[in-house]
């Protein structure tokens, strides 16, 4: 009896984040924006008014404004590396369970003695002869 085996490769296997972590990302990257915008707007703000004759030079926003970004974009990230880190390892067990089934179906349709002797190769760490 002919067993027909599914045929599968890693590249098969779903590309995409799920939807929670692109949403998720979604509200980061608003939010990084939005706090890089707020601080533009306060450093442009005090640089036009000089409130108490402190004069407040263009290196000082852009001191401010550089801080800012590299702490947001470091921020963001992180979370974009962690994100895809995930993602990749759900899609390496995914490939492993499948990988799994084929060889517990495989194994069901052989002799019990090649069976036996093919478990204890791969225990033993080697291949099995027939």
């Amino acid at each position: 009896m002919a067993m027909s085996l599914p045929t599968s490769s890693a590249s098969d296997l779903p590309l995409q984040p799920d939807a929670l972590r692109i949403r998720l990302g979604i509200h980061v990257v608003y939010a990084a924006f939005g706090l890089i915008g707020i601080t533009t707007v306060a450093c442009f703000a005090f640089w036009a008014w000089h409130g108490a004759g402190v004069q407040i030079q263009a290196s000082d926003i852009v001191a401010v404004l550089g801080t800012v970004t590299g702490i947001v974009g470091t921020v963001v990230g992180a979370f974009f590396g962690i994100s895809i880190a995930g993602s990749a390892k759900d899609q390496a067990n995914a490939a492993r369970t499948q990988a799994q089934h084929i060889t517990e179906s495989l194994l069901a349709q052989a002799q019990p003695a090649d069976a036996s002797s093919a478990l204890e190769a791969a225990q033993n760490g080697g291949l099995a002869t027939p």
